[in-house]
């Protein structure tokens, strides 16, 4: 038996003159099934060298999320129904002692809308059954990474357009774009979820191998919160359209800066190389400057109205700080290709 199933320790045997072997945990053989002759599947971390094995004809087993309605409310029966979409569960069915409460059902019928693939497949007074049909091959994590990119980019294109241009018109669409973005990550986390489960799915997700996938995981963070940043700035703008003129061509300066930023940021993520992060690094560093000057303006002019400009200014920084987090992930995935790094004996 094993004391710890996460720390797995196997001597290296020799099994003849040019032949090594390492025994594999019996427990794990018996949940997978494997007989003598089954063939294993290796996938090899090209930078670090550490081996990922599973069976070769691994398949997900269908399993079904039995939830107890007599026992939560409705509230966390949508986190309980977020948590296993984003696990990539197929099937969750909510049963209840007697007949489920309205909130129950129209808690269920809300996630349809948030949640993408997501539907009804059975109804009945005791029983709720729902099912997602999104397909592991239907994406790439990739494009959906860059879908978020736009969606990220439209929100804050529109918050700083409403206070360039004193309009009101973009907030709709501000909501519109939230929510799709939200749809789109809990997407991007169901899909990564199932591949880091499954290996095999790397290529039809535009994937080498699957060990950048713990970065992909924080940069699409980064991007929920840059779009939260947006809607904020959003918001902000309508309160600062009484502001002077020259603080609005600082502010402009600012989301100029800051967008190439936010752009060089997705190309060292999606094309990461030496070239792109060191371009990305420069644009940073421009709109982090943009941004100094900017609070020395705010500082020494004082323009009206003072509080929100500044929580304007601040909003924007933390978007800058983001786009540095992503930065650096895409640099570490620069890294990763050893033939762009030479070493000196």
């Amino acid at each position: 038996m094993m004391n710890n199933d996460w720390d797995m320790r196997r001597k290296v045997q020799q099994l003849g003159s040019s032949t090594k072997a390492v025994s594999l945990p019996s427990e794990w053989i018996c949940e997978h099934g494997i007989e003598k002759g089954d063939i294993l599947r290796g996938q090899r971390d090209e930078h670090t060298g550490s081996l990922l094995l599973l069976p070769a004809d691994h398949t997900d087993r269908e399993i079904v999320t039995v939830v107890d309605a007599d026992t939560i409310t409705a509230e966390m029966l949508e986190y309980i129904i977020i948590a296993n979409y984003t696990m990539g569960r197929r099937t969750i069915r909510i049963t209840a002692s007697e007949e489920l409460p309205s909130a129950f059902v129209s808690s269920v019928g809300d996630l349809e809308q948030q949640l993408m693939g997501l539907g009804i497949v059975e109804q009945l007074p005791t029983r709720l059954e729902i099912r997602c049909s999104v397909a592991p091959d239907d994406f790439e994590l990739i494009s959906l990474l860059e879908r978020l990119w736009r969606t990220e980019a439209l929100i804050r294109d529109n918050a700083i357009e409403s206070f360039l241009e004193a309009e009101s018109e973009t907030n709709g669409l501000t909501d519109n774009y939230k929510q799709q973005a939200d749809k789109l990550f809990y997407l991007f986390l169901r899909l990564l979820f199932t591949t880091y489960r499954n290996p095999r799915l790397n290529s039809s997700m535009g994937l080498k191998t699957g060990f950048p996938l713990i970065g992909y995981r924080s940069v699409a963070q980064d991007l929920v919160l840059m779009t939260d940043c947006a809607v904020r700035i959003n918001d902000f703008a309508v309160d600062c359209r009484q502001s002077t003129d020259t603080m609005i061509e600082v502010i402009e300066e600012v989301a100029v800066s800051l967008d190439e930023a936010v752009s060089d940021a997705q190309a060292v993520v999606t094309n990461p190389c030496i070239e792109t992060s060191k371009t990305a690094h420069q644009s940073l560093a421009v709109a982090t400057d943009t941004l100094d000057a900017a609070q020395a303006h705010l500082e020494a002019e004082r323009p009206e109205p003072l509080l929100e400009l500044q929580q304007l200014l601040s909003t924007l920084r933390e978007i800058a700080v983001y786009a540095s987090d992503t930065i650096e992930v895409g640099t570490n995935l620069a890294a990763r290709d050893v033939s762009q790094i030479k070493t000196e004996s």
